[in-house]
């Protein structure tokens, strides 16, 4: 039994994609929920703590609970995605056991070009693409890759999909280059670039460290009609009653070939590991046509919503939604009986 405090986050009240106001705001109360009904059933004793503005209510849990953990759900700090990273930091400082990856890979992940540069350079397979900090990058005399068409454009710094729509894939160099100067304009960051891979989208979900284990794996089922873009964008994943949202479901097991169920496995384990990722994470894949998968995200700290990927992944394994909270509870309490080991030895 463990005191744990569950550290969240409020996300930016809206975003460009709803200005009236933020869906994933609900989702991440209905996670504090879920992780704190499991924790409970668990017999671990938790309790609540919110951040908005100030971090000092994370300093005084840590001195008020000497000995207890931290479950780790904030993504995200004044309205950043970039302090998905500052907060793993700060509670390494505080010398407190957490759940979740560590400030390297969650700030590495956070960075998609970063991440397709490590994944290329372990010869794990990505679609190729590039960075876009500038609409001029976008001349062949800038240095252009040679990609084919039909590319896909994303904002670099985002997660949950934010700033991805059927827009984004582009099929000529003028759409191309009114695609990356919306995303510089309406989210002021990079864009990257890579080619559109049109077919099956795969999440792989990895749990555990020591070995990292693949769950089994789930597939988004699109229903739209044809010729409409199959995109896992903003609204699919958020906007409740939106068309996409309502025609995009996710099925596990997914129905896919021994042999590429083991190498998608494979290769989530891998891309788990090359960006340091901890107890527990998603890595997205497409299949081409070939039905060869390529590595489109690596996700550290995904959603653990009881119903998202993560948690339909684990309920396939059998181990179910406590199951999946126990191996990352189990996880964070072992890293704290080493810290704990290191301040006795100092």
């Amino acid at each position: 039994m463990a005191e744990v405090g569950i550290l969240w986050c409020k996300p930016p009240e809206a975003l460009p994609e709803s200005p009236a106001g933020n869906p994933d705001d609900e989702d991440v109360i209905v996670e504090v929920i879920a992780v704190e009904g499991s924790l409970k059933r668990l017999g671990h004793i938790p309790s609540r703590i919110y951040i908005e503005e100030d971090i000092a209510p994370v300093g005084s849990w840590v001195r008020e609970h000497p000995g207890g953990v931290i479950f780790n759900l904030c993504e995200s700090f004044r309205g950043s995605n970039l302090a998905h990273a500052n907060m793993p930091a700060l509670l390494e400082l505080l010398g407190v056991a957490y759940s979740g990856s560590g400030p390297v890979a969650c700030g590495l992940t956070t960075h998609k070009s970063l991440v397709k540069a490590v994944l290329t350079g372990l010869g794990l397979p990505t679609p190729r693409g590039f960075l876009a900090r500038r609409v001029e990058d976008l001349v062949p005399a800038a240095g252009l890759p040679d990609l084919p068409f039909p590319l896909i454009v994303k904002p670099a710094l985002e997660d949950a999909s934010v700033g991805i729509d059927e827009a984004s894939v582009v099929d000529d160099r003028p759409a191309l280059a009114a695609r990356v100067a919306y995303v510089h304009e309406r989210y002021a960051q990079d864009a990257v670039v890579e080619q559109y891979i049109d077919g099956r989208e795969i999440n792989a979900a990895v749990i555990g460290n020591d070995p990292p284990v693949p769950l089994p794996l789930s597939e988004i089922v699109f229903t739209y009609p044809e010729g409409k873009r199959k995109v896992v964008g903003y609204r699919s994943k958020w906007v409740h009653d939106s068309f996409e949202y309502r025609n995009t479901k996710g099925v596990c097991p997914a129905s896919v070939e021994p042999e590429v169920e083991r190498r998608i496995k494979e290769l989530a384990v891998a891309a788990y590991k090359a960006t340091l990722c901890r107890d527990y994470g998603r890595v997205d894949f497409r299949l081409d046509p070939q039905g060869r998968p390529w590595i489109l995200e690596v996700n550290a700290n995904p959603d653990i919503t009881d119903g998202a990927g993560q948690a339909r992944a684990a309920r396939g394994s059998g181990q179910g939604y406590d199951g999946l909270i126990k191996v990352i509870i189990e996880e964070t309490l072992a890293r704290r009986g080493v810290i704990e080991g290191t301040r006795s030895l100092a």
